[in-house]
């Protein structure tokens, strides 16, 4: 499964809260009880979509430090046996 970058869900958020607050009620003029629904999913959805923003950017940084990680302990393993480089 592919993983999706941070900054998708971040631009998600963004249209997800001006599509539930301003562009959705005014595409199908819905009603005063809707329109106030929907003002109040707006802000919900985009704290959702942010929160799992947040866990992507972390999880992808976890990756690097032990990708970084991995290399840095590979070249101090050549650095003290320089000798199994020739072999």
């Amino acid at each position: 499964m592919k993983k999706i970058a941070w900054w998708h869900s971040v631009i998600a958020a963004t249209l997800s809260y001006y599509g539930l607050k301003y562009w959705l009620p005014d595409l199908f003029e819905a009603t005063e009880q809707m329109r106030n629904f929907l003002e109040l999913l707006a802000p919900i959805s985009a704290m959702g979509l942010l929160l799992l923003a947040a866990k992507q950017l972390y999880d992808t940084d976890d990756e690097q430090k032990i990708t970084s990680g991995d290399h840095a302990e590979e070249s101090e393993e050549k650095r003290r046996h320089p000798s199994n480089e020739n072999r």
